[in-house]
């Protein structure tokens, strides 16, 4: 799950599956490349359009993805949108503005990394009797070319029609972005309605609790959600800030710090301070002989242990107080929660140390 040598790709946890059509979708991200939303929607389209048609009749693939308009929006941050200013105009790319909107929240960022999506059934002797399947996947994962550490959580369900906090929640999320786009297609419309009756397959981490969490301006903060008081916690952010870490080091015995050299020596020095019973781990790209890319970190993870139990956040948020709702403006983020989670020391084991030792 957490080991360094296992990664899955991040188009391969968009694509439809097998005998499954892309229905419906809401997709939000901080920043986006247009060489990877091309990437992203090829991989939306690909069980729709024959694979020697397309070689043959690039047009194929543009009408296929002209249909997925009328399906699908995708939410950037604005002014986060890359795109090369040099580069010709092309009916691909005028098809894109039908399909991103850009967000823009006052003295703060939109930065959840969340896809909803609904896949339906093809229309073929192979699909029938098949029913819908919905897909969540709430993740670090920008529309960029990053090639760093992203940590992901993938969740697979069906339309039960019975009415639950984590489909309320996320009903509730899609209802609000999508309203960021005054022109939507019926399709998208009534999409947040179908939400609240999913319910997910689940794993054990998920056993006890699984909640979807997300803050904007005007609603309660991520760190409500989190205890006031426990033995132990874990974080691990690309970004870390002294006001948060010095929050944590306050309502818990023991921390566990996750992130870059960088980011580590531009804490303060009375933050350095408080953490001098902390165990710090600095996460480096390092080439390796096998050929595997080198990777900077930019997986977001918080894990809480305490009297009522253990408690895993996996998301978009980073080790910050606008991250996590603390102070005056909050950032637009979203993570899960489940109980009992993964646990602090599953994690240092599976990827902070190996059987080797370090990784």
């Amino acid at each position: 799950m957490l080991e360094p040598s296992e990664r899955t790709s991040f188009l391969d946890a968009l694509r439809p599956p097998f005998g499954y059509r892309l229905e419906a979708g809401v997709g939000t991200a901080f920043s986006l490349d247009f060489e990877v939303l091309t990437a992203v929607l090829q991989a939306f389209v690909d069980a729709e359009i024959d694979e020697e048609d397309s070689r043959q009749d690039p047009t194929v693939v543009i009408q296929a993805i002209t249909r997925l308009s009328r399906r699908v929006r995708i939410f950037v941050n604005r002014g986060s949108i890359r795109f090369d200013r040099e580069r010709r105009a092309t009916r691909l790319f005028a098809l894109f503005d039908r399909i991103v909107r850009d967000v823009t929240l006052p003295n703060a960022s939109f930065h959840p990394k969340v896809w909803v999506l609904k896949y339906g059934p093809r229309q073929s002797p192979e699909s029938s009797g098949l029913h819908p399947v919905y897909r969540l996947l709430c993740s670090s994962r920008n529309l960029s070319t990053s090639k760093a550490w992203e940590l992901a959580l993938k969740l697979e369900g069906t339309q039960e029609g019975r009415k639950g906090t984590m489909g309320r929640s996320l009903a509730a999320f899609c209802r609000t972005v999508l309203a960021q786009d005054p022109h939507l297609p019926r399709d998208l419309t009534v999409f947040p309605s179908e939400l609240q009756g999913i319910t997910f397959v689940t794993g054990r981490e998920m056993q006890d609790s699984l909640e979807f969490l997300w803050q904007w301006s005007g609603r309660s903060s991520l760190e409500q959600h989190l205890p006031s008081r426990g033995h132990r916690v874990l974080v691990m952010a690309p970004f870390v800030r002294s006001g948060f870490i010095d929050t944590l080091v306050t309502r818990f015995d023991q921390l566990t710090l996750v992130s870059t050299q960088e980011e580590l020596d531009a804490l303060s020095d009375a933050t350095h301070e408080r953490l001098g019973n902390a165990d710090i781990y600095a996460v480096r790209p390092r080439e390796t002989g096998s050929g595997e890319p080198a990777l900077d970190l930019h997986g977001k993870l918080l894990i809480v242990e305490g009297a009522a139990g253990s408690r895993t956040y996996l998301g978009s948020a980073n080790a910050s107080n606008r991250a996590w709702g603390l102070g005056g403006s909050r950032n637009c983020e979203a993570m899960v929660s489940m109980e009992p989670g993964i646990g602090i020391d599953r994690f240092v084991k599976v990827f902070v140390r190996g059987p080797e030792g370090l990784h």
